[in-house]
């Protein structure tokens, strides 16, 4: 080999997030998104689908869409033109079709993994001077806790509030990262427990309480790409 060949490298991620679902990555060499090369680039796929390449990147695509776009001829002679090998794009979509559970629907994005979960790696390496290399791994993309916190929305007067002030409560509690409040709030989790004044129980998932009653509420945070430390506290709801 020699060291003054250069290598483009395209790498596949693969996995399912912390939430269980289904993700696709497909990180594109440099030379992608080099302003020269998008400027050509940009108006033949426009043309052809209806949004450049650069809107593509930006907001991915389905794998039905992948596998056309590299299957189009005029884009492929293009990029030879632009000294881009093209070979590489049969062993992608090779290695896209070999993963379980991967439809013509599946979403695709470009780059590198920006959601927790468990990753297959496939670097697909590229040069019109050597045969194609594969190489596979795995990455670990860990669920963010430093500086991420849970604090309630509104806080109880002495533990106590009254059946009419439960009515319009905010029982809630909001995720934050650093400060940030902006970001997903959909792996926040709540668990109501208690006793009316009745002595009847009370539980739910997704319901606060409002009749006169001993409770106690749970939040915690499953999935996504935030874990906060879990919040807890008791309150008493009076006539």
């Amino acid at each position: 080999m020699n060291p003054a060949d250069k290598f483009d490298v395209y790498t596949v991620y693969g996995g399912l997030t912390s939430n269980a679902n289904l993700s696709l990555y497909l990180d594109l060499p440099d030379k992608y998104t080099n302003s020269a090369v998008l400027k050509l680039l940009d108006p033949i796929v426009e043309k052809l689908y209806g949004k450049t390449f650069t809107q593509m990147m930006n907001d991915g695509m389905t794998v039905g869409e992948l596998r056309q776009l590299l299957n189009t001829q005029e884009l492929l002679d293009l990029l030879e033109k632009l000294h881009i090998d093209t070979g590489t794009f049969g062993q992608i979509l090779t290695i896209i079709n070999k993963m379980p559970s991967v439809a013509d629907s599946v979403r695709v994005s470009f780059g590198t993994p920006n959601h927790a979960g468990l990753y297959t790696v496939t670097a697909v390496t590229d040069s019109k001077n050597y045969e194609t290399g594969v190489g596979i791994g795995t990455l670990l993309v860990k669920m963010r806790s430093k500086g991420v916190k849970l604090n309630w929305n509104e806080r109880f007067v002495n533990g106590k509030i009254t059946a009419e002030e439960a009515k319009n409560f905010d029982f809630k509690a909001t995720l934050s990262s650093d400060g940030d409040v902006t970001i997903a709030q959909d792996s926040v989790h709540y668990l109501y427990s208690g006793f009316t004044s009745k002595w009847k129980i009370y539980s739910s998932t997704t319901t606060p309480p409002t009749e006169p009653g001993s409770y106690v509420m749970t939040v915690v945070t499953l999935g996504g790409d935030y874990q906060a430390a879990p919040i807890t506290r008791g309150f008493k709801i009076t006539k």
